[in-house]
């Protein structure tokens, strides 16, 4: 599949952004060849976002002469490049070639490579390592490496030390890659070096890290003086979240924090998803709002509790995004996290997938939400729950109190069971919330909870909900309605 995404700027960049395209590349070359085609009739300067997914496929001297002929025309213009090269088939010398053709686009300031359930040998390592010194200006970089089990140190070195650093932002992913202590150590010494980083994201999940590597790499994080913002998923690996968070709370300049938490596969705690699991962390997509975190960890009652303690600590900390999905026993201790108490936060992003959730739990942190005084954007994910629309009253009061303060809200109740009245409490006072400029709902009826005439209303309900929000404009950035309904999606805009 070849990818690309046309970004054009000046005056009219809002009304005639070219829009991105997606072109099916199965094993014939020449069929690439049409789609890079399809490129000429852009200019060259328009181009800035590329996106290369070679995935599965065999990489041949054609295709790599293809693409080396096709960057050297857009080696200016390109500011952000994505290539995914997960489970292919290629040569050292292919290999090397595909790199050195993409390399020409040499002011690239975001570089994403995704190289996952391949084979890493320390040639394999060495040249990736040479692809990443080719760009001067990069600013961000996404790396996802998981699934590579061949990793030794050495290879960690060659591809860790070889980044620029100059960055910002920085997401690396080695979720069972074979990391231990002893190679994170050798990871955490390198990324000493990046004093300019302001984001950092990194999955150890489901691999053999203990409590000792975490405290060295927290060590390295302290050198970080512009760190703002961390991400990290951790489980698998025997270590509680106290262990992490008695780490964290040291890092007083942070303003977000993103806790990922997960058990292994053959855990039989909870119930496992195999498709969640093959879901890759997209960091840089704003964590949840993606639905690309489904990893588990079986937490405690009191680890909850230390974690409030712990984010009243970290006292310029805005943002909170906790991934707790699949937590059978705990639902009634998540109100002690989510409090008023933690009024420095403006930001609180929640996923409880498979949470157990009862109706009285779900009140309770609507009415602390309510309550939390500096809370300005909301995203609340409550997924095969047990909710039933008695919630709609208490959502309704919480965004009441939010009147004058909340700017976005996005909540999902896939497979609950919920009904217009519900959906009515939800939609009305958001007309009067004059600051708000992003709203997200998303219903699900994956066990028909709804009966025949139900359908109709609810599909009705959002026709006149939509027709007040179009005519109050109190939406200004976004809108976006959804409801899955009996297999169906209804989407307005």
């Amino acid at each position: 599949m070849l990818e690309y995404n046309l970004k054009k700027y000046g005056l009219f960049e809002l009304s005639q952004n070219f829009k991105q395209e997606q072109i099916q590349e199965q094993s014939s070359t020449r069929q690439v060849l049409r789609s890079f085609k399809k490129l000429e009739q852009i200019p060259s300067y328009l181009l800035s976002d590329f996106a290369l997914n070679l995935d599965k496929q065999c990489i041949s001297q054609e295709l790599v002469g293809l693409i080396r002929k096709k960057m050297s025309t857009y080696r200016f213009s390109t500011k952000k490049l994505s290539l995914s090269l997960n489970m292919i088939a290629y040569s050292t010398t292919t290999l090397q070639n595909l790199f050195n053709a993409l390399a020409q686009a040499e002011m690239c300031k975001c570089l994403q490579l995704y190289y996952c359930h391949n084979q890493v040998t320390s040639e394999v390592s060495e040249i990736i390592g040479r692809f990443m010194r080719y760009y001067f200006f990069l600013e961000r970089v996404d790396l996802d490496i998981s699934y590579c089990t061949d990793f030794s140190i050495k290879d960690v070195n060659n591809i860790i030390s070889s980044i620029r650093k100059t960055l910002t932002h920085f997401s690396i992913n080695f979720k069972s890659a074979n990391i231990t202590d002893i190679c994170l150590k050798h990871i955490s010494k390198t990324m000493e070096s990046f004093t300019k980083i302001q984001s950092l994201f990194i999955d150890l999940s489901q691999n053999q890290i203990t409590k000792a590597g975490v405290r060295e790499f927290f060590y390295s994080l302290k050198q970080m003086n512009y760190l703002r913002e961390l991400g990290l998923t951790y489980g698998g690996n025997n270590l509680e979240l106290k262990d992490v968070m008695f780490e964290v709370r040291n890092m007083k300049k942070l303003k977000s924090l993103y806790l990922g938490l997960q058990i292994p596969s053959s855990s039989n705690n909870l119930f496992f998803d195999d498709e969640a699991f093959e879901e890759s962390f997209d960091y840089h997509s704003q964590f949840i709002e993606q639905e690309k975190i489904s990893q588990y960890c079986l937490i405690k009652s009191s680890d909850l509790i230390d974690l409030k303690q712990y984010v009243k600590e970290l006292n310029e900390l805005t943002s909170l995004s906790l991934n707790i999905q699949n937590q059978k026993y705990v639902s009634p201790y998540l109100n002690l996290l989510i409090c008023p108490y933690l009024f420095h936060l403006k930001e609180v992003r929640i996923y409880t997938r498979g949470f157990s959730m009862q109706n009285q739990d779900a009140q309770q942190l609507f009415y602390n939400m309510a309550h939390m005084e500096n809370l300005i954007s909301i995203t609340l994910k409550l997924e095969e729950n047990s909710l039933t629309s008695a919630i709609g009253e208490y959502l309704n009061y919480m965004i009441k109190r939010k009147y004058e303060q909340l700017i976005k809200l996005d909540v999902s109740f896939k497979s609950n069971i919920l009904d217009e009245c519900c959906i009515s409490d939800i939609f009305m006072p958001l007309f009067k919330c004059e600051y708000l400029t992003e709203f997200s709902f998303t219903i699900f009826d994956g066990d028909n909870f709804f009966y025949e005439e139900q359908n109709q209303d609810i599909s009705m309900t959002f026709q006149r909900l939509l027709y007040f929000i179009q005519s109050q404009c109190i939406i200004r950035q976004s809108i976006l309605l959804q409801t899955l309904i009996q297999n169906k999606v209804m989407q307005m805009k």
